[in-house]
């Protein structure tokens, strides 16, 4: 299989794990907010932020991992490929136990006066935090297995996994019903016993794809832990304070606003986490390619693979975000029956930041894919932290959630004009060529969608009128998309795919005869 039809093999794979896990997500919360009720449900939600809080150090090992597996991929270096997984395994292993140290530590300050939490649910939240903490030990342990799938772009895998953790939930969700106990802790119970699960299925999918996962007479390396941990350190700062925007911004809500507030963030994350998986399916199918390519000596490819991730990254999220702005209170009745104060704020003012950080999602993974990471992750990472004490400033002066998100928003725009301008000097990128290639490809039809939606929100009045919006104005931006969007070759390369999928339907469609 070439490497275009894998990517494109692999995309179509995470796409139909997304769109199948999204719905079913979706419909989870639906079921945990109204058995959990919108305290209950603020409160797991902010202490899931808490505790997560130390799983960027596994996301950043994780792309640490990937980028090395990836890299010695691209130079056909397997020998090398099984030192960097044992090493990066027993790092993962260490940093888990610390991590549940220091929430173990962190949790009697925490729950002494610093949470908002009503008095008696406090003996259930402490119990709920101690079972976050070995969900997230175990999610530090799959990191660097899931790096080896898809450093090997064994997506089927990765989505039969993914897709496995997301009916297990389900079904937690529905068996809430017949809980008579406590079904906060039932709840947090069977996450962390879905993170096991979760862990168990890594291990068997590695140990059957990848023959040399057996590891055998591979030792532990001192020079491959140096350039695991040199990486993963920079790599870290860049995603802790990632994580801390996102996670700390719960904690400056909860402290002014309480458990409610939680809940309508929690929620909007949930619909931005499930909507960006729509046009990460993609960027994760580049990935491995673009690590490959810079592995192999071959700069050229792997900027252009940065720059078609970040334009089709865009328009791929922007094909379901931009109808849900317009219909966001609408979907919002539909979806919870009982929501939370300002939730449909909240997921507005998230998709547009999204929107944001998509137009140059691909930049941050070129820069790791060249290793010079240091200057680029102090610079973003920096940005990024400046939302906390800008959140705290705001409510501290009695503004509303509207101003707080806005700020959301805007840190996000910043970030992304500087992630780049650090590029032009980390990767010799040409701001010429990403106007070009990216911001020019994507403006008529992004124009054009917006028109369309605007149009008929202002015309038309149906309670289902959201159906309408994104049938017809999805259509009139994908045509934009076809005409405006993409280069000639792409358009090529679209029209031959169609022609695949329509061949491979018409096969399966017709009548076999046996003799």
């Amino acid at each position: 299989m070439t490497a275009a039809n894998r990517v494109v093999t692999n995309t179509f794979i995470l796409y139909g794990r997304v769109v199948l896990t999204a719905g079913i997500m979706l419909y989870t919360t639906r079921l945990i907010l109204a058995e959990l009720g919108s305290t209950d449900y603020g409160v797991f939600s902010l202490l899931v932020s808490v505790v997560l809080l130390l799983s960027f150090i596994s996301s950043a090992m994780s792309t640490a991992t990937q980028r090395f597996l990836s890299f010695y991929h691209g130079r056909q270096d397997f020998a090398q490929q099984g030192t960097i997984l044992v090493n990066s395994l027993l790092l993962h292993l260490l940093i888990g136990l610390a991590a549940v140290c220091c929430l173990t530590v962190a949790g009697s300050w925490l729950f002494d006066g610093f949470f908002t939490i009503p008095q008696d649910r406090l003996a259930a939240s402490r119990t709920v935090y101690g079972l976050v903490s070995v969900m997230v030990f175990f999610s530090m342990l799959s990191s660097p297995l899931h790096g080896l799938l898809v450093a090997h772009e064994r997506m089927l895998w990765v989505s039969s996994i993914h897709i496995a953790e997301t009916v297990l939930k389900l079904v937690g969700a529905l068996s809430l019903t017949l809980i008579a106990t406590d079904k906060l802790v039932a709840y947090a119970r069977l996450i962390a016993g879905i993170s096991v699960v979760s862990f168990v299925c890594h291990v068997l999918a590695c140990a059957r794809i990848v023959p040399w996962a057996t590891l055998r007479g591979v030792r532990l390396r001192r020079s491959t832990i140096r350039s695991l941990a040199g990486f993963t350190a920079w790599n870290t700062f860049g995603t802790f304070c990632s994580a801390t925007r996102t996670k700390g911004l719960a904690v400056v809500l909860n402290v002014f606003l309480g458990p409610l507030a939680n809940a309508a963030y929690g929620i909007a994350q949930q619909v931005g986490s499930q909507a960006h998986g729509l046009s990460g399916a993609l960027v994760k199918a580049i990935t491995p390619q673009l690590m490959k390519s810079e592995g192999a000596g071959d700069r050229g490819r792997m900027l252009r693979l940065a720059l078609l991730a970040s334009k089709s990254g865009f328009l791929l999220f922007a094909l379901l975000a931009i109808p849900c702005l317009f219909e966001m209170d609408a979907l919002v009745r539909i979806w919870l029956s009982d929501a939370p104060p300002h939730t449909a704020t909240y997921c507005r003012f998230i998709l547009i930041a999204i929107l944001f950080r998509q137009l140059t999602v691909g930049l941050p993974y070129a820069v790791q894919a060249v290793g010079r990471i240091r200057f680029y992750q102090l610079i973003i990472g920096a940005l990024l932290l400046l939302n906390i004490p800008v959140a705290y400033l705001q409510l501290q002066h009695g503004a509303s959630p509207h101003h707080v998100m806005l700020g959301y928003v805007s840190v996000e725009a910043t970030v992304s004009l500087a992630r780049v301008m650090l590029a032009r000097r980390t990767i010799t990128l040409d701001a010429h060529v990403y106007v070009r290639t990216v911001l020019l490809r994507v403006a008529i039809p992004v124009a054009v969608y917006g028109l369309v939606c605007a149009g008929i929100v202002l015309v038309v009045d149906w309670t289902w009128r959201f159906l309408l919006t994104g049938a017809v104005g999805g259509t009139a931006y994908l045509l934009a998309v076809y005409f405006t969007g993409l280069h000639i070759d792409e358009r090529i390369l679209t029209r031959q795919i169609a022609q695949s999928i329509t061949r491979r339907l018409r096969s399966s469609a017709a009548p076999h005869f046996s003799p």
